[in-house]
């Protein structure tokens, strides 16, 4: 039972490469047209975070298990399903930018974007005398409301069920802080990380907190895991 915990820090460090080699990426290619080894090394390094990110998980469900946290076991299989849902979603969609990569790059260039959609739409325009009747403008533009409402709402309801999640977490590492005084630092520091981004402001200040809860996460995978070893902690 320890094992998955080791193996899930040490993929929480593999993680935290992959970000770092994105982002390098990201700067070295940003005025490049090489859309396609772009494309390639895109989908090959989120598929590994993916892949990563279910061992990560399966590491802290270990933990829960061992500890007997239910909350905690909850939230990281809900994370787990969510992770293996975003690999089925991931696969053919990095596939296909990878084809339309190699067959149409222009599509993909952002500089050429819109002159490509415009020859491929027809805009007609509108100085060319070409009208539009009020009740056809009327529902073009009550369809595009209610869509840009529709999404909006989905926007939302994805974010608050993400929020609860964390907060979540946060809770149930807080629990775990019997056993391991970390745990409990780490999930008050969550729900901190959680209240800053909702002021929106503090959102400045989240994004090297969540870096810091990512790192003392992988630490308490790595403590949890050489406790359990030695057996100064029992299985609950």
């Amino acid at each position: 039972m320890t094992k998955p915990m080791k193996r899930g820090a040490i993929w929480g460090i593999i993680l935290f490469a992959i970000m770092i080699i994105n982002i390098i990426i990201a700067l070295l290619l940003r005025n490049s047209e090489a859309v396609l080894f772009k494309s390639v090394i895109d989908l090959l390094l989120s598929l590994i975070a993916f892949i990563g990110s279910i061992f990560y998980s399966i590491g802290f469900i270990a933990l829960a298990k061992k500890t007997n946290i239910k909350l905690l076991k909850i939230v990281y299989y809900i994370f787990l399903i969510l992770t293996i849902i975003g690999i089925i979603v991931l696969v053919p969609s990095g596939i296909y930018r990878i084809y339309v990569s190699a067959t149409n790059p222009d599509l993909l260039l952002s500089t050429r974007l819109g002159s490509d959609l415009n020859k491929t739409i027809n805009v007609p325009n509108l100085n060319q005398n070409n009208k539009i009747s009020p009740e056809i403008a009327g529902t073009i533009l009550g369809s595009l409301i209610a869509l840009m409402f529709g999404l909006l709402f989905l926007i939302i309801l994805i974010s608050l069920g993400f929020i609860t999640l964390i907060v979540l977490e946060g809770v149930g590492l807080i629990k775990l802080g019997k056993e391991f005084p970390l745990a409990k630092t780490t999930g008050i520091l969550y729900i901190v990380m959680i209240g800053l981004v909702l002021t929106i402001i503090g959102i400045i200040f989240a994004i090297p907190l969540a870096l810091a809860i990512g790192i003392m996460k992988i630490i308490l995978l790595f403590q949890a895991s050489k406790k359990y070893e030695e057996g100064k902690i029992r299985t609950k």
